[in-house]
């Protein structure tokens, strides 16, 4: 079976992040759904001088519609963002194109973010007292899930295979 364009642009982004340190939790130009945006349209995620993560396009606006604090996830419908007068229209309509532009439906996308965000422990905040080791640990742990969940929804039975990209070289 030829796995979906979408599955193997997501999966080579969240590759791409975890071993150029440009994924975080809790940082939404960063997160797995951050990187997958990036993806999408074609650009990449980075550290800036001051070590700060950035993104070559606007990849953070997806968040407007749903974001995940611990074992809570709110999801907002269209209607709801366009008529709540503190939301600028303009960053509602970007957030719908990022979504748009990863191939991927907003629930599927707010499932892979849930997946990433409940399986990962230290927050981006948090980086600068964690260890190298600790913090890959921990983003092995919802890069794991995320796969799980990137397969599931492509009806892929095995993810050992792609499991299998994050693997250090020793």
């Amino acid at each position: 079976m030829k796995t979906p364009e979408r599955f193997n642009r997501a999966i080579s982004a969240l590759v791409n992040a975890y071993f150029t340190d440009t994924l975080a939790k809790g940082d939404c130009n960063a997160c797995a759904v951050g990187n997958i945006v990036a993806a999408g349209y074609g650009a990449k995620v980075y550290k800036d001088s001051l070590g700060v993560l950035r993104c070559e396009v606007e990849n953070n606006k997806w968040a407007r519609f749903f974001l995940t604090h611990g074992k809570r996830q709110v999801i907002r419908s269209y209607r709801e963002l366009i008529n709540t007068p503190s939301i600028i229209p303009y960053f509602v309509q970007l957030g719908l194109e990022n979504i748009k532009i990863t191939g991927y439906s907003m629930k599927e996308l707010a499932r892979v973010e849930a997946a990433f965000e409940r399986n990962t422990a230290i927050h981006v905040k948090d980086y600068p007292t964690r260890t190298k080791e600790d913090i890959s640990a921990d983003q092995y742990n919802g890069l794991m899930a995320v796969v799980d969940v990137l397969c599931k929804i492509e009806g892929i039975a095995e993810a050992t295979s792609y499991k299998a990209l994050f693997a250090q070289a020793a």
